[in-house]
């Protein structure tokens, strides 16, 4: 009776055992699930859906697949896209995305506000969100162990990360900004060029300090994106003044007061591109390109001798 009466005391406290670690693991997967910071997941599109960036930070690529709401990110760069992990994190619309190796930023560009992850081995763990911070958020750059957002409401916000956890340090006002649309925002020699959707381009000092512009004729008007290579500058044009895609362009120039002019080249039609050029970033030894709006791409260029060799990869 009393064997009996143990075996059945051993038994129940088996099973106790076994429920235990069973609701442990459904409770494990339903926190993965809900909060999505651990697991890896593949990404289920197979095209992408107006890309605005690809980029390389450390050993990892990474594609901001807006319209996808999406941010994707990979070890390897000639793989299909299926073959890509895709970040946790409810998105609308994204358009940049930023880090250090080990904290990131996500531009939530519809939702008005960043999103920001640490990264743990090859998974991101998403840590917090800061909302509000202005209208249609669409670029950022690290730089110098700085965050630098350009706001969309003629404001430049520069974080600084401490415990990952970011820290507005200051906001600057650029006041010739002010009414303009500005998709992006360049550093060349210290000094900070804006692009705008305007008609000009404004140049400023590393305080954000107005030092100069530049007028861009109407049927280049909008821009989105300008970088320097040698002697030339190479300027994305996403529309002309009437925001008319039509008009985009890719072209290049000497200097950029050249632009007034009509004192420059377009390298559109000679490339084959497609659609509208959009962010630029380099790393492998090449330019990478984003190019959207009726025909999804991404390109690699390399400029010899400043003569631009595109080919598309995706």
């Amino acid at each position: 009776m009393v064997k009996n009466r143990r075996l059945y005391i051993i038994a129940l406290l088996i099973l106790l055992a076994c429920a235990s670690i069973k609701a442990y693991i459904i409770l494990s997967e339903m926190y993965h699930t809900k909060l999505g910071q651990t697991s890896i997941v593949k990404n289920d599109n197979d095209s992408l859906n107006v890309p605005t960036m690809i980029n390389k930070i450390d050993d990892t690529y990474y594609i901001v697949d807006s319209y996808n709401n999406n941010i994707l990110y990979s070890k390897e760069l000639d793989v299909g896209l299926s073959a890509w992990n895709k970040m946790p994190g409810d998105f609308a619309h994204p358009h940049c995305f930023i880090g250090n190796g080990t904290f990131f930023i996500v531009v939530d560009t519809e939702n008005n506000r960043l999103v920001t992850y640490k990264k743990q081995k090859d998974s991101f763990i998403q840590l917090e969100t800061i909302d509000d911070v202005g209208y249609r958020p669409h670029y950022a750059l690290y730089n110098n162990n700085h965050y630098y957002i350009w706001n969309g409401i003629n404001q430049m916000l520069v974080y600084t990360e401490k415990d990952c956890s970011l820290i507005l340090e200051r906001a600057y006002i650029i006041p010739e900004l002010e009414n303009c649309y500005v998709r992006s925002f360049t550093v060349e020699d210290n000094e900070w060029y804006f692009p705008t959707c305007s008609g000009k381009i404004v140049v400023t000092d590393s305080s954000f300090n107005y030092t100069r512009e530049y007028t861009v004729p109407d049927d280049i008007a909008g821009l989105s994106y300008i970088y320097k290579r040698d002697e030339y500058w190479y300027v994305n044009v996403f529309t002309n003044i009437e925001y008319d895609t039509r008009y985009t362009d890719l072209v290049k120039c000497k200097d950029l007061s050249l632009l007034e002019k009509g004192d420059y080249e377009s390298l559109y039609e000679e490339l084959g591109l497609k659609s509208s050029p959009y962010y630029v970033n380099t790393f492998d030894g090449s330019y990478y390109m984003a190019a959207l709006s009726g025909y999804n791409a991404i390109y690699r260029i390399d400029i010899i001798n400043g003569k631009l060799k595109c080919v598309q990869i995706f």
